[in-house]
């Protein structure tokens, strides 16, 4: 949170002059989640299961409409974050992974029950990633996006048998930014649906870190407004 950043010429592209700052700030996270896309190989009609709405998974929701996915599901127990599907994207179909059948739900919504083309694990963990290898079909994808603090066991055999395919990710190709910043120019990729706040640099404490270590909270993606 330096006052100054020196960085290559290379690593900076022009933002472009529509785009609000508090845009701009989102152009990272969005990379994240498009790339977990692409590996996912997600394009018009695809259906899909974004597992976790934190921030990541909220922009990969955003960015599979925009990518012209036919049906998406999106697994959330936060009540609130759940909601939040729906305002972002309404025709989303919201699962709570607590509750018995919701993988059965899932099966009887795609085609021939077969589950989904893709799902996009934005949590970080080993039953979110399970959850992923059961929703897909055979010869599916699935996409780590989420960062694992810890190991997670998986049955390997369910990924054979399944014929899966298994893609691991970490941040973004460096052409991506660009990209990112024209599809929020155009309309296709509204970033700013995901911010819940922005506060001061002398709340970031409590107004900030605290609230999102609630699991029970209702923000997403908090921006401190520097300068």
């Amino acid at each position: 949170m330096g006052e100054f950043a020196v960085i290559k010429s290379y690593n900076a592209i022009p933002i472009p002059k529509s785009l609000t700052d508090a845009q701009a700030a989102m152009i990272e996270p969005a990379a994240v989640s498009l790339y977990a896309l692409d590996r996912g190989r997600v394009t018009a009609g695809s259906t899909v299961l974004i597992s976790g709405l934190g921030p990541i998974g909220g922009l990969a929701l955003l960015g599979a409409r925009a990518a012209g996915a036919s049906r998406i599901f999106v697994a959330e127990i936060n009540p609130n974050r759940a909601r939040k599907a729906k305002e972002l994207v309404p025709e989303c179909i919201v699962v709570d992974p607590r509750e018995p059948g919701w993988m059965e739900q899932i099966f009887d919504l795609t085609e021939e029950g077969v589950g989904v083309d893709a799902a996009i694990e934005c949590v970080g963990a080993e039953e979110s990633l399970n959850a992923c290898v059961d929703a897909v079909r055979r010869q599916g994808v699935v996409v780590q996006a989420g960062l694992h603090s810890r190991p997670a066991t998986v049955d390997v055999m369910k990924w054979a048998l399944k014929d899966l395919t298994v893609e691991a990710t970490w941040c973004w190709p460096a052409y991506s930014f660009p990209r990112v910043a024209s599809m929020i120019e155009s309309g296709i990729l509204p970033v700013e649906k995901i911010m819940t706040a922005q506060i001061a640099m002398d709340d970031i404490v409590e107004k900030g870190f605290e609230q999102l270590l609630d699991p029970a909270g209702e923000h997403m993606k908090i921006l401190v407004k520097v300068g």
